[in-house]
């Protein structure tokens, strides 16, 4: 969300939804930014990325058009016996 619009005068929308699919938690975060391109301020893939490829079992990234990114992470769960 902080990158999703920067440079615009007020942010825009950001969509999130959650659901339990096949012994998984899936969480989908979609904005409608100008996309994820380089930063020369801010150089490296920082903290956010690194980190949610650490804590989920799957994370995709994708544009959407006309603008916008989906980011879509997935976590396993562990029934309990």
């Amino acid at each position: 969300m902080l990158h999703a619009y920067l440079g615009d005068p007020e942010p825009g929308p950001l969509t999130a939804e959650a659901y339990h699919e096949n012994r998984e938690l899936v969480v989908v975060i979609i904005d409608e930014g100008s996309g994820m391109v380089p930063r020369a301020d801010s150089p490296g893939l920082g903290l956010g990325l690194p980190l949610i490829s650490r804590l989920t079992d799957r994370v995709e990234i994708s544009e959407c058009a006309p603008t916008g990114t989906e980011v879509r992470m997935t976590f396993a769960v562990n029934p309990r016996n």
